[in-house]
């Protein structure tokens, strides 16, 4: 698991894993959160910068910590700040795991010891794998950007593959989601 620091909240982490799957599972989502600990399932596709993906969490966990939750959960928070998108509904749709999908980033943030391990087996329950990354969040932020679904990222912030466009988008829809 590739674990990032929270650089706006010390000792909080988000840990990322890259699962893929074999063929698309219809209830792959539902069994993973059964399986391991609450977590974000994103499309692999749409994320694809450090920075684009940390400014989400950020958001989403200032959210968590000043009780102002948007959705019922954390991790639905990251899914909407990493959207950019003030409608909840669109937001969460345009990033979250689909079953058709192959390539599912997933996030979650403080994950207990077990996480890991509880992934890797729900994985290989699920004809999936968890892919490691032995050099860490570049290499796996490399990977990420290799396989970045260009349209789905134009479609989701109007914009081509610019990480600071896409960070200054999520901090503005955040600092618009204040106001309402």
């Amino acid at each position: 698991m590739i674990e990032l620091q929270l650089e706006l909240f010390p000792g909080h982490i988000a840990g990322l894993l890259l699962v893929e799957l074999s063929k698309p599972v219809e209830d792959f989502a539902s069994i993973f959160i059964q399986g391991t600990w609450e977590c974000a399932l994103l499309d692999a596709g749409v994320v694809f910068h450090k920075s684009q993906l940390l400014t989400a969490v950020n958001v989403a966990f200032q959210r968590f910590e000043a009780g102002r939750l948007k959705t019922h959960s954390l991790h639905n928070e990251v899914m909407l700040a990493l959207s950019a998108k003030l409608s909840i509904r669109d937001g969460l749709a345009a990033v979250r795991f689909s079953w058709e999908k192959t390539r599912c980033l997933v996030v979650a943030v403080d994950p207990p010891a077990s996480f890991p391990q509880a992934a890797e087996s729900t994985s290989n329950a699920l004809a999936a794998k968890v892919r490691h990354f032995p050099e860490g969040a570049n290499e796996l932020f490399n990977e990420l950007l290799v396989h970045v679904d260009k349209p789905s990222i134009q479609n989701l912030y109007g914009t081509d593959i610019d990480p600071h466009w896409i960070c200054t988008k999520i901090a503005t829809v955040e600092y618009v989601r204040q106001l309402r």
